[in-house]
């Protein structure tokens, strides 16, 4: 049997929507840190809830409990003080009773929240030179490909330059990386916003893959990975991440987080109007084709407004259609049409291009095949 005190109280949860390595363009403005107490005594309390940087008070709340078992939550707003990347924080959540502050003799009244200043780089892992060293005791995967994605919360506006994975002993293995909008009511994948083809390499460590310069707006985002093999670092410790190879994300635990971080860089390139011909699907290869072969180009709005751009297709330097195209921005679209490919030992040479007014860089309007 458990004694009831009079006066007793716990605080129960303290979270922020940071990451553990947090770049210094999402620490300014205003933040919210939110909290629960619980009363655990036997008699009704009014209590103040504070949140503390060293010896500053950042911002508080005043919560009532009437009940036994009573939990009130806070949601407290603050400011940081002046930090530079390089900065190591620790915030503090602490509750206690006004006018019997003394008599809570219980030491469950805190809980903190660390955090590293980056300048460019946010991540939740916590994957260190030594894990590196020691890879086999970190690296996670499957013998057939697996997709591997962490939830990002963005505070503040931000342009997403490039992703950075960890590989353990990797054998330079092909790796998709792919970036989404999130969903978290309903615990699901949203709008592909870009996804590339790339390498592991061949040494461990953390390979930096390039975009073109996503501007994000707040709000939750899913960076992915993908690839086959036990190669993807995670540093073993609380937390999770989401498997993507089935119809419905699949939150995995007890492995820790991957190191799958997020790079925002302050040189990037960001366009307001680029559509950009990614590949020529289809068709693939030698073979036999028909009089009305299917050729399937894959567009992306590489553009933060939306984009209405035409797309062509040429079959030996002859023009065989245009279609329009109407895209969000970041939004991916597969345009299909029609070619005759159905000579005999003839080779063909297909070219797609996008043309659209005001369309800010030429390079990425034509892929060949």
């Amino acid at each position: 049997v458990e004694e009831v005190l009079d006066y007793d109280l716990s605080l129960t949860s303290f979270s922020l929507p940071w990451a553990y390595r947090m770049p210094i363009d999402q620490m300014a403005g205003i933040h919210t840190a939110g909290t629960s107490v619980q009363n655990r005594g036997g008699l009704p309390v009014e209590a103040k809830v504070e949140v503390w940087h060293d010896t500053v008070c950042l911002g508080s709340d005043t919560v009532i409990m009437n009940l036994l078992d009573e939990i009130a939550s806070s949601q407290i707003a603050f400011r940081l003080p002046d930090l530079k990347p390089g900065d190591s924080i620790r915030l503090m959540a602490t509750t206690w009773i006004l006018e019997h502050a003394d008599e809570d003799k219980t030491a469950d009244n805190s809980r903190y929240i660390d955090v590293i200043v980056t300048d460019e780089e946010m991540g939740y892992d916590r994957v260190s030179d030594e894990m590196f060293a020691n890879a086999d005791d970190y690296v996670i995967g499957a013998e057939t490909e697996l997709a591997a994605g962490l939830v990002f919360t963005l505070i503040e506006r931000d342009t997403l330059t490039d992703v950075a994975v960890g590989w353990g002993m990797p054998e330079d293995e092909p790796v998709w990386i792919r970036v989404y909008e999130w969903n978290a009511q309903d615990t699901c994948l949203g709008t592909l916003l870009y996804e590339m083809q790339g390498s592991t390499g061949t040494e461990s460590g953390f390979v930096r893959y390039e975009l073109p310069g996503l501007l994000l707006e707040p709000g939750e985002y899913m960076i992915a990975e993908s690839t086959a093999g036990f190669m993807l670092m995670a540093d073993r410790g609380e937390g999770g991440f989401y498997v993507l190879s089935n119809d419905k994300p699949i939150f995995q635990q007890n492995l820790g987080i991957p190191a799958i971080r997020a790079v925002f860089g302050h040189d990037a390139v960001v366009r307001a109007e680029d559509v950009a011909v990614k590949s020529i699907l289809s068709p693939d290869g030698d073979g036999w084709f028909a009089a009305n072969e299917k050729v399937e180009v894959e567009v992306q709005n590489v553009g933060y407004q939306k984009a209405n751009a035409s797309i062509g297709l040429w079959l030996n330097s002859v023009l065989v259609d245009t279609q329009a195209v109407r895209l969000e921005p970041y939004e991916i679209k597969s345009v299909v049409f029609e070619a005759d490919l159905s000579q005999a030992s003839t080779e063909y040479a297909l070219m797609a291009v996008s043309r659209m007014e005001g369309d800010e860089y030429a390079g990425n309007d034509t892929a060949v095949k």
